[in-house]
């Protein structure tokens, strides 16, 4: 069952014990709603068919790579073939999958157009597509190693998909560009925390309040302590 934060909102996996959005521990978060006052359902219906009109189209330009392997692979750009109705050139959807089509196009050309792997690992990542979000950041990684951010996304993406052991590696890329990077910090405690490992999660946030007192990720590491 979906499960979401009740401090931020953000989707975690079933078995994480800590947000790593906002640190709220796993007994903050309580399934997905599946029903909204009659007020409010007229605007989660259209949310909804924003959502799954974006994702038909995405779908439709192209799969995307299915995992962090060579980011290159599915990148062919099939036709629509003769399902669609319309001019798809036209309006913001249009627009979605002209600018979807020219960013692999790049990415197809150049291997280290790190601009263009983040765009298309923010879009998916933005529909919920956390597989092809997950490839694609995994290669602006690639190909800026020391680009934080895309560092930082591929961890979320990762942890997302439950895939810790990733999310970890992503967490220690972070710490080795800036090892003041207190947020990452926190995060590597969450997400040991949530593989199980209790001990190295204490160890990792006890390390960030002693290092860093004053910190905000020192506060959320006091009050993840208190749960393990």
């Amino acid at each position: 069952m979906s499960m979401k934060c009740t401090e931020c909102g953000t989707e975690i996996p079933e078995n994480a014990k800590f947000c790593v959005s906002c640190g709220a521990p796993v007994g903050s978060a309580t399934p997905a709603k599946q029903s909204h006052p009659k007020k409010q359902q007229w605007l989660y219906m259209v949310s909804a068919l924003v959502v799954v009109a974006a994702a038909i189209i995405i779908y439709s330009v192209s799969s995307g790579p299915e995992s962090t392997a060579d980011p290159h692979a599915g990148m062919n750009m099939p036709g629509m073939g003769g399902q669609t109705t319309g001019d798809p050139n036209q309006g913001a959807m249009g627009g979605i999958m002209r600018e979807l089509a020219a960013l692999k196009e790049r990415v197809a050309k150049d291997s280290t157009d790190a601009p263009a792997f983040m765009r298309l690992g923010d879009l998916y990542f933005q529909i919920g597509r956390f597989e092809q979000a997950l490839g694609y950041y995994s290669g602006a990684a690639r190909a800026n190693s020391a680009s934080a951010e895309a560092w930082t996304q591929v961890m979320h993406s990762a942890f997302q998909l439950g895939k810790f052991q990733v999310a970890l590696d992503a967490c220690d890329q972070m710490l080795g560009i800036n090892s003041d990077d207190t947020e990452a910090m926190y995060n590597k405690g969450a997400i040991l925390a949530s593989m199980g490992n209790r001990e190295e999660a204490r160890k990792v946030w006890e390390a960030l309040v002693n290092q860093y007192p004053n910190d905000p990720e020192s506060q959320r590491a006091s009050e993840s302590l208190k749960q393990l």
